[in-house]
């Protein structure tokens, strides 16, 4: 399936007066650049509240005042029914969390999960799919050929929420280096050259610093090589990969 939507014409407005959200114009919707999940306006303040305990309660209530002044975003959960899902493969999304690369995509409709039980129940429910091998364990030697399998395997994968409404996976292009790259420039720079110093006090500065550093070093250390028991007894080094 070609890629319809690029980085160039993805819809995003970055802005220090609302950070450390973006809005996302193509979705209506508010992405936590900290995060890396999406917020509907309504719950803008509890997000800051309970994950940004350290911004200062007046920055906070502004940031909260800003955004309930922005047209055209989704507000609740309720109008997260509304929300339009890429129907083709995409570039990542680079203010979400990085894609997940082990997703299972039913080719005819295009449902995507991350657990075989749950593609299986989908395929069983809503395509009146029957596992060819039938119940209990499958033999040792057993292995569904890809013609059998009526999903796909390995699927790179996004979503704009954690749980409840609006945390369906959708696809992404699996070139993900690129993703993650930006993703990190996302964190690392946003703070310089996303928010101007008088906007907030030291005390939130210090946490979105301490934030900002320790995506810093999770991606250098995800980054670096890792060694196996194997690869060690062999004397290769393991390859790593996002």
């Amino acid at each position: 399936m070609a890629i319809t939507i690029t980085a160039s014409n993805l819809q995003s407005e970055p802005c220090s007066a609302i950070y450390p959200y973006v809005l996302l114009s193509t979705y209506r919707l508010l992405v936590c650049q900290v995060c890396g999940f999406a917020s509907v306006a309504d719950e803008v303040a509890t997000h800051l509240k309970t994950r940004h305990r350290d911004m200062q309660p007046e920055h906070r209530q502004e940031l909260v005042e800003r955004i309930n002044q922005i047209p055209n975003i989704l507000r609740n959960q309720d109008e997260l029914r509304d929300l339009r899902y890429p129907m083709d493969i995409i570039v990542p999304i680079p203010y979400l969390a990085p894609p997940k690369l082990d997703g299972l995509k039913y080719r005819a409709c295009g449902h995507i999960v991350r657990r075989i039980q749950k593609i299986q129940k989908h395929c069983a429910d809503e395509h009146q799919w029957t596992n060819p091998r039938g119940r209990g364990r499958p033999p040792p030697d057993y292995h569904m050929s890809a013609y059998e399998s009526p999903w796909e395997e390995g699927v790179a994968c996004q979503r704009f929420f954690p749980s409840r409404a609006g945390s369906r996976w959708f696809h992404v292009d699996s070139q993900t280096r690129l993703q993650t790259d930006v993703h990190k420039k996302v964190h690392t720079d946003s703070f310089q050259s996303r928010v101007a110093p008088q906007e907030l006090g030291p005390v939130s500065c210090s946490h979105l610093s301490e934030v900002v550093e320790r995506e810093k070093k999770y991606w250098e250390t995800m980054n670096q090589p890792r060694l196996s028991s194997k690869d060690m007894d062999s004397g290769f080094f393991a390859t790593t990969s996002i």
